[in-house]
């Protein structure tokens, strides 16, 4: 993907327990891009979330916004989380010898329905090995959702509600629900969580 398609790059979280990397309290960034685009009508999407439903064949307003959480890692600090993920039977992908490297982590989209002023939080994870085994139990994972929602909460500052789906095929349904408890979502119907943004914005 060229680099031209981000439009900005920002902190993100500090994290002080990266599976592999234990003991060092490490800067996360995300690099973001933002979009406005107009999309068909989807009975699932409205049959699933309370959103205006619009005539068949019309498209719909919304924004979106897709972002990568990274990590930038100085040699020295390479050599020794290369050496632990090593250990630990982990592959960290970047080299040795070179100044700095980034190492894409996992990734995050979410669109916002200003008709209704509704968020849906498509995705927001880390890959193995940096969001260790249980979901549920992983600090990291849960700072990042936060971070992220609360940048897309800043920029859409009139949306009331955010929704979420209530699977995600990096872990089993009872560990991911236990997550999205833990990051302040409830069961809505079918297969949608959802959050009002009073609990963001406090």
């Amino acid at each position: 993907m060229e680099s031209t398609y981000w439009h900005d790059d920002a902190p993100l979280v500090l994290a002080a327990a990266l599976p592999g990397a234990e003991g060092l309290v490490t800067q996360l960034y995300g690099r973001w891009h933002w979009e406005a685009e107009e999309v068909r009508w989807s009975a699932r999407d409205w049959d699933l979330l309370p959103l205006t439903r619009p005539q068949r064949g019309t498209h719909q307003r919304r924004a979106s916004v897709h972002m990568q959480p990274y990590l930038v890692v100085s040699e020295a600090e390479r050599r020794r989380i290369m050496q632990q993920c090593e250990a630990a039977g982990l592959v960290l992908g970047v080299h040795v010898g070179e100044p700095f490297a980034e190492r894409q982590l996992g990734s995050a989209q979410a669109w916002y329905y200003p008709a209704d002023q509704f968020i849906v939080l498509w995705e927001c994870f880390l890959w193995p090995p940096w969001r260790g085994k249980l979901v549920q139990a992983s600090q990291v994972m849960a700072d990042c959702w936060r971070a992220f929602e609360a940048r897309v909460v800043e920029a859409w500052p009139d949306a009331t509600r955010i929704a979420t789906g209530g699977t995600e095929t990096i872990t089993t349904v009872d560990d991911y629900q236990a997550f999205l408890r833990g990051v302040g979502y409830a069961p809505y119907e079918e297969d949608t969580w959802i959050k009002t943004l009073t609990t963001v914005r406090a």
